[in-house]
């Protein structure tokens, strides 16, 4: 009997261990998801006519440290991240030059997702404005629940809501965002729909363009942001969408 019962406990490992290392495999290293050199920029903005294409470099402790950015023709705008050694209220800094000038301060911490850290912005402070963010935890994983942007003496909240992963029930998705302005009492909701791929833009960390994408597992192919004014009545509505291209089942960047 204790024979069956220690070939039974061996079977249930092995399957666990085979599923945990599905589970990681989930998410690929840079080196596998990024090609070197320039690739298509069109995957970070919204708006893929201001920039052409774009480079991100890596330490070797897979942290991005330098983002390329090349506009139309030959003009290439730098930005570095340093992070600091020292921290503030027991979270780590980072700083942000672009060509030279210091454009963003702030805080940050690491969080483990399978086998990759994702760096998550705690705090940020730019010229005009200062941010916060607030995160929570959902069954083993930790989202971001709520950020608060102070620009120009006016407030502006932002709660976040999040799905199930449909494809992966362990995995959230953000389904949307809620941003109030305390001082106009505007409101502004955005929604996601989604492709079933793997997000490649997970481990891109503190560049506020890339945000968004970082947010969630999958890629999100459409965003619509729906404005009302202090009556809550609907003023306007403005939707992007973005068309991945796909090679041996992932996200080509090349295109």
């Amino acid at each position: 009997m204790v024979k069956y019962l220690l070939v039974a406990f061996s079977f249930l490992t092995i399957v666990s261990c085979s599923t945990e290392t599905l589970e990681e495999d989930l998410v690929e290293t840079n080196e596998k998801l990024f090609p070197k050199g320039y690739f298509s920029n069109r995957y970070f903005t919204d708006n893929s006519i201001v920039y052409d294409s774009v480079q991100i470099i890596y330490d070797e402790q897979n942290r991005p440290i330098e983002r390329n950015t090349k506009l139309f023709g030959s003009q290439i705008s730098t930005e570095k991240i340093i992070y600091s050694k020292s921290t503030i209220d027991n979270a780590l800094t980072f700083e942000i030059i672009q060509d030279g000038v210091s454009i963003e301060k702030g805080t940050y911490r690491l969080k483990s997702f399978f086998n990759q850290k994702i760096i998550q912005k705690l705090t940020s402070k730019k010229e005009d404005s200062e941010s916060s963010y607030f995160y929570e935890d959902i069954k083993g994983d930790t989202v971001l629940k709520s950020a608060a942007l102070v620009r120009d003496n006016e407030l502006i909240k932002e709660n976040y809501y999040w799905n199930r992963n449909v494809k992966y029930p362990h995995l959230t998705n953000l389904d949307s965002i809620v941003s109030f302005n305390e001082s106009t009492k505007m409101k502004a909701v955005t929604r996601f729909k989604y492709d079933d791929h793997q997000n490649p833009f997970i481990r891109l960390g503190v560049f506020e363009d890339v945000n968004y994408r970082n947010l969630s597992f999958n890629n999100f192919v459409k965003k619509t942001i729906i404005f009302y004014d202090e009556n809550d009545k609907k003023i306007s509505t403005i939707e992007y969408e973005t068309t991945f291209k796909y090679k041996n089942g992932k996200v080509d960047l090349t295109k």
